[in-house]
C-alpha cells in the first residue's frame, strides 16, 4: 500500500519540523505461540520489554501463532494541533537486523479514541495481523525482519508524528501449501470500477495492474464527477481459515507541486460484499467479494487544496478467522505500494467549509466551521465522520428559531435560511457515518447532495429545498418535506423516501431517475400517517418541471365503496401521482402498490403500407392489489402535454390528444387490451374510465391506431464481433417469415437474412433469432424486421441500433437473454466475459420488487448459460440485473408468457 503519510517521508523519523506535540507512549501487543505479550515500541534500544532489536526466536509457519493483537499510541497534544489520524505500519520480509529491506509497509488503521486532559489516544481496529502469513519463502531456517512504526497526522496543520522505524527478527521454519491469500495469484486479478462521466453511465472496469499508472483524465475541481464505484477481490482460504469480510481502501494525495507542499486526505474504504457462498478448488475455498454501486466522487472535497494533479491509491484487505480463533488480515496491495492512478483538476476552486463542531451543534455559529464562516449559497460543505468514541457534536439546523444546546440558549431568530452549495456527508457505512439534522426552518441546497450512508435526518415542520439553477445530483435518503426550485435538472442517484410532501415550485426544472435501475433509483411516497392524513403528496408538476422517471407508493387496507366525512365517494389519489381509483362492488382490494414511469413509452410496430405508427404516451402506471378476488373501479388518468409527443426510438412519434384512450396490459406491455374512455377533459388533462376490472400495466394510446395485440418484442444486441437479433410473436396469421435488414445510415436498408415462420398460422407465442456474422462491421448499424405475409403484404418493426465502435475483442462484455418472451422454464444468457467466476442474476418485477435470484457459472470468453426454474414466475415483464464476475452490472428486460 502507498504509505498513508508518504508526503512526509523527508521530514525525519520522530516528528515533522512544525509539530509541537510529542508522542507519550507507543505499545504493541503480540500473540507469541499462544501467549499474549506487550512490548514498548517507543525506545530505540533493545532490552527488557522493548520491541526494538528483539529476536523473537523460531516459528513453524504451519503450526505456530505469531500475530499482532493490539497497539496503543498516545500523544501529548499541543492546543494548537489536533491529530485526527494514525496507523500502525508493519512489514515482514526476508532479512536480518543489519540488512536493507525494500518491501513496503502495510498500514493497520488506528481509531481516534479522543482527547482527555491534553492526551490524545489511538487504539487499533478489531482485526489483528498474522505475521507468519506474510512469510513469502518459507524455507527451513529462514531469517525474517518484522518492522513497525507508529505514525499520526494532523491534517489541518499538515504535521506528522512518528516513533520511527523499530526493527525485530524471527526465524521461519516449516512449509505451507496454498496459504490463505487475497488477490493474484488466486483466480483472477482484483478489479476497480471507475465512472468518469456520471453515475448513470456504465462503469469502466480496470484490473488492478492496469489501473496502476493510469491517468483518469481532467475534471472541474468544483463539480467534476470521477466516481469510484467499488471493485472485486478474489480470495483463497485453506487450513481451516475463513475469510470473514473484505474491503477496498483508497487514499487521495496531492503530491508536492508548483513549490507547494503535498497533502494526504484521510484514507477511506468501501465494503465489498461476498458473491455467493464460495467454491472449492486447489485444496481450499475460493471466494469473490464485490461492490459496484459505492458512488464515491473522488473530486468532492478537493477544492481547498487547489487545482493540479492528484493521485488515488487503491488497496484491498480481507479479514481472516483462523482455526485457532485468532484473526489476521490478508492484502492485495501490490507489494506494499498499492495500485495508484492519477487525475488532474482545473477551474477556480470554490471554498469548502468543513464542520468541526468547535463550540456547539449550531449550523449558524462560525466557530463550528474550519473557515470560521457560516456556509452560503456558493460555499461547499463537508461534514466529516468523526469516528468511534469522538464527542464532537454534529450539525443541527434550527433556522429562525431559539433552542438550547446543553445549558446554552442559542437564538437564531434572525439567522435566515441555512444554505450551501454542495454538501458531502461522509462515512464508510450506515453504522459508521456523519450526521446532519434539519430540525426547524428551511435548508437551501444549490448543488450536489451526497448522503450515501443515510446521514441526513429531517423533522416535521422543516423543509429542504433543492434550489440550483444548474444541474444537481441527489444520492437519496429519507425526507419529510422537499421543495424543488431553480431551472436546473435534479438527478436522483438512489432512493428518495418522502413522508409528507414533494413540491415543484414555480420555475423548477426536471427531477429525474434512472429508469434502467428501478430497484435502486426511484422516489417513494409514504403511506398515510399521523402527519400526512392522505399520505405523502406530489404537487406542482408542470410540463417543464416534473418527475421524469420512476415513482412508487402504496396504500394499506384499501376498501371498496370508500366515502369521506360527508358521505361522498372518496377515491384513492395515491399521493397525487396522476391516477385515482374508486373501487366498487363487494370485494376489497386490500393493500395496493402503484408505480409511475414517465421516462419510457411503449413503441410497437410501424406498418409499411401507409398506416400510422402506434404509440403509448410517456406515462405508465402499474397497479397491483394484494387480493386475487374480482375487482371493479373507476379510474382517472392524469397526464402532461409533453408526454404525448417525441415518442418512439427516433423521437418523432406522437398521440393526438383527442384520440387518447386507456389501454391495459397483463403481459408487461407486449400485448394490450383497449379499455377506451368515458370522458376526456383536455383542459385539465384527465381521462376517466369506469368499469375497470383488470389491474396491471396501464397507459394511454391512440384509439384510432391501437397498441398491438399480436406482435411482440424486437431487439438487437452486439455480441463480440456479431449482432444477435431476437424477436417474438404472440400470434401469427398468413405469416411467410421475416427479412432481417440492416442500414448504415438508418435510411437505406438491405437484406442480410431471412427467417421463415415456424407456422403461417398460430395462436401460441413463437420466438426467433438471427445472428449477423458479416465481417468488418464498424460504426452504427441499424437493424429492422420486414414481416412478410403469404399474400405479399409487409410490415416493418422500428429499427434498433447496434454500435461497433472500437475493437470487437473476445473480452467485450455483451449480453443477450433469449428466448424473449420466455415460454418455458429455462432462459439462456449469451455473453462474452473478461473473467471467470460466478454471475448473480437478480429478477425484479416492474415495481422494482425482487422476485428471484439465480447464480450461474461464467468462463472467460464466450458463454451460453442456462438460467433455470423460470417457470416459477408469473406472466409479465421482468427486469434482470446481472452482476458479472468482473463486477460489471448489466440490465435487460424479459417477458414471461
Amino acid at each position: 500500500m502507498l504509505p498513508l503519510f508518504a508526503i512526509f517521508v523527508g521530514l525525519g523519523s520522530s516528528q515533522s519540523v512544525l509539530a509541537q506535540s510529542t508522542i507519550a507512549t507507543a505499545s504493541i501487543s503480540l500473540n507469541v505461540k499462544g501467549s499474549p505479550v506487550t512490548y514498548d515500541a517507543k525506545p530505540t534500544t533493545g532490552g527488557g520489554t522493548n520491541f526494538a532489536n528483539r529476536d523473537f526466536g523460531s516459528f513453524d509457519i504451519s503450526t505456530d501463532v505469531f500475530a499482532v493483537t493490539n497497539g496503543v499510541l498516545t500523544i501529548n497534544e499541543d492546543p494548537s494541533e489536533s491529530y485526527d489520524q494514525a496507523v500502525l505500519r508493519v512489514r515482514v520480509a526476508p532479512g536480518t537486523l543489519g540488512s536493507t529491506v525494500s518491501v513496503g509497509f502495510t498500514d493497520i488503521p488506528l481509531v481516534n479514541a479522543g482527547l482527555s486532559n491534553g492526551v490524545r489516544t489511538f487504539t487499533p481496529t478489531t482485526a489483528g495481523y498474522d505475521i507468519l502469513a506474510a512469510v513469502t519463502s518459507p524455507a527451513s531456517g529462514g531469517s525474517y525482519r518484522f518492522d513497525i512504526n507508529f505514525v499520526a497526522t494532523d491534517n489541518t496543520n499538515v504535521t506528522t508524528l512518528s516513533t520511527g522505524l523499530r526493527k525485530s527478527v524471527f526465524t521461519a521454519t516449516g512449509t505451507r501449501v496454498n496459504p490463505t491469500s487475497a488477490g493474484p495469484p488466486v483466480n483472477a486479478q482484483s478489479t476497480i470500477l471507475i465512472n468518469t462521466t456520471g453515475a448513470t453511465t456504465p462503469n469502466t472496469t480496470y484490473t488492478a495492474s492496469a489501473f496502476n499508472g493510469t491517468n483518469l483524465g481532467t475534471y472541474d475541481i468544483n463539480d467534476g464527477k470521477l466516481t469510484l464505484n467499488g471493485g472485486t477481490l478474489n480470495t483463497f482460504e485453506s487450513g481451516g481459515d475463513v475469510i470473514q469480510s473484505a474491503r477496498l481502501q483508497y487514499l487521495i494525495v496531492k503530491p508536492p507541486q508548483n513549490s507547494q507542499p503535498g497533502f494526504a486526505f484521510p484514507q477511506s474504504e468501501i465494503a465489498l460484499i461476498q458473491d455467493g457462498t464460495g467454491t472449492a478448488g486447489n485444496g481450499g475455498t475460493n471466494r469473490s467479494f464485490s461492490n459496484s454501486t459505492a458512488l464515491r466522487n473522488l473530486i468532492s472535497g478537493l477544492a481547498n487544496q487547489g487545482i493540479g494533479t492528484y493521485t488515488v491509491t487503491v488497496t484491498y484487505e480481507a479479514v481472516v478467522l483462523r482455526a485457532n480463533g485468532t484473526t489476521f488480515r490478508v492484502r492485495d496491495d501490490n507489494g506494499g505500494n498499492g495500485y495508484t492512478a492519477s487525475f488532474n483538476t482545473t477551474g477556480v476552486p470554490i471554498l469548502i467549509d468543513t464542520w468541526t463542531g468547535g463550540t456547539s451543534d449550531d449550523w449558524f455559529t462560525p466557530a463550528n466551521w474550519d473557515l470560521k464562516i457560516v456556509p452560503t449559497a456558493n460555499i461547499n460543505v463537508v461534514i466529516p465522520d468523526f469516528g468511534v468514541g469522538n464527542t464532537k457534536p454534529y450539525p443541527n439546523i434550527h433556522a429562525g428559531a431559539v433552542y438550547t444546546f446543553g445549558s446554552t440558549t442559542i437564538n437564531n431568530t434572525n439567522s435566515g435560511d441555512a444554505m450551501c452549495r454542495n454538501v458531502d456527508m461522509q462515512g464508510s457505512s450506515q453504522a459508521q457515518r456523519s450526521l446532519c439534522r434539519l430540525y426547524q426552518g428551511r435548508w437551501k441546497v444549490y448543488g450536489g447532495f451526497s448522503n450515501l450512508f443515510d446521514s441526513y435526518r429531517q423533522f416535521d415542520g422543516s423543509r429542504i429545498e433543492f434550489a440550483g439553477s444548474g444541474n444537481q445530483t441527489i444520492t437519496g435518503g429519507s425526507f419529510t418535506d422537499v421543495d424543488l426550485s431553480g431551472a436546473g435538472t435534479k438527478a436522483l442517484q438512489g432512493i428518495m423516501t418522502i413522508s409528507n410532501s414533494m413540491n415543484f415550485l414555480a420555475g423548477s426544472g426536471l427531477f429525474t431517475t434512472d429508469i434502467s435501475t428501478p430497484d435502486n433509483n426511484y422516489v417513494t411516497l409514504g403511506d398515510r400517517s399521523g402527519t400526512a392524513a392522505n399520505g405523502a403528496q406530489l404537487t406542482g408538476e408542470t410540463d417543464s418541471g416534473y418527475i421524469r422517471g420512476f415513482v412508487r407508493t402504496s396504500r394499506t387496507d384499501v376498501r371498496a365503496n370508500e366515502v369521506d366525512a360527508q358521505g361522498k365517494p372518496d377515491p384513492r389519489t395515491f399521493g397525487n401521482i396522476g391516477v385515482t381509483l374508486l373501487f366498487a362492488g363487494t370485494n376489497n382490494p386490500g393493500d395496493i402498490i402503484v408505480t409511475r414511469n414517465t421516462a419510457e413509452s411503449y413503441t410497437p410496430l410501424v406498418p409499411s403500407n401507409g398506416g400510422t405508427s402506434r404509440f403509448g404516451i410517456r406515462r405508465i402506471f402499474g397497479v397491483r392489489p394484494s387480493t386475487t378476488q374480482p375487482l371493479v373501479a373507476t379510474m382517472t388518468f392524469r397526464y402532461l402535454d409533453t408526454e404525448l409527443s417525441n415518442l418512439g426510438p427516433q423521437g418523432n412519434g406522437s398521440v393526438p390528444e383527442p384520440n387518447l384512450a386507456l389501454f391495459v396490459s397483463t403481459s408487461g406491455g407486449n400485448q394490450f387490451g383497449g379499455l377506451g374512455r368515458d370522458a376526456l377533459d383536455q383542459t385539465n388533462n384527465i381521462l376517466t374510465k369506469s368499469g375497470v376490472r383488470t389491474f396491471a400495466t396501464f397507459t394511454l394510446g391512440d384509439r384510432d391506431n391501437p397498441l398491438p395485440v399480436s406482435l411482440t418484442g424486437f431487439d438487437a444486441k452486439r455480441l463480440g464481433a456479431d449482432a444477435l437479433i431476437t424477436w417474438q410473436t404472440a400470434s401469427e396469421q398468413n405469416n411467410k417469415g421475416f427479412n432481417v435488414q440492416v442500414s448504415a445510415d438508418g435510411k437505406t436498408y438491405r437484406n442480410v437474412g431471412f427467417v421463415a415462420s415456424e407456422t403461417p398460422n398460430s395462436t401460441t407465442p413463437k420466438a426467433y433469432t438471427f445472428t449477423d456474422t458479416e465481417k468488418n462491421k464498424a460504426g452504427a448499424r441499424y437493424y429492422r424486421l420486414e414481416q412478410l405475409d403469404v399474400d405479399g403484404k409487409s410490415t416493418f418493426f422500428a429499427p434498433r441500433v447496434v454500435t461497433f465502435d472500437g475493437k470487437a475483442a473476445e473480452t467485450n462484455t455483451s449480453i443477450v437473454a433469449y428466448p424473449n418472451p420466455l415460454n418455458n422454464e429455462i432462459l439462456h444468457l449469451s455473453l462474452n466475459s473478461s473473467v471467470s467466476g460466478t454471475a448473480v442474476v437478480r429478477i425484479l418485477d416492474m415495481t422494482g420488487r425482487q422476485v428471484g435470484q439465480r447464480q450461474v457459472a461464467i468462463t472467460l470468453g464466450s458463454n451460453d448459460v442456462p438460467v433455470e426454474n423460470m417457470s416459477e414466475l408469473k406472466s409479465g415483464l421482468y427486469i434482470l440485473n446481472v452482476m458479472l464476475p468482473s463486477g460489471e452490472k448489466k440490465t435487460m428486460k424479459v417477458t414471461k408468457q
